[in-house]
């Protein structure tokens, strides 16, 4: 759905489910060699992974239920999104 997916200039990616357990996918299409991290909403990072293939899958199963922020940096382009874990 287009609150999954967060297109711009700089390039698109799709985090889904979401919401979800815990357990999503990241398609990240033109985002390869990127570092993706999931900070909580107080800032605090709970994941960070270099992206290596178009699909990448997050495991944050064991984090409290809430927002977190999924923060793609690039060489030279940067995005973020929301997802939610119940």
């Amino acid at each position: 759905s287009i609150l999954n997916q967060l297109q711009s200039v700089e390039g698109n990616f799709n985090v889904f489910p979401n919401p979800s357990n815990g357990i999503f996918q990241i398609d990240t299409m033109d985002w390869l060699n990127a570092t993706v991290f999931i900070s909580d909403l107080s800032g605090r990072n709970v994941f960070r992974e270099k992206i290596k293939a178009i699909q990448t899958e997050v495991d944050i199963s064991t984090r409290p239920n809430g927002i977190y922020l999924v923060h793609f940096i690039g060489e030279d382009k940067t995005a973020v999104a929301k997802i939610v874990v119940q």
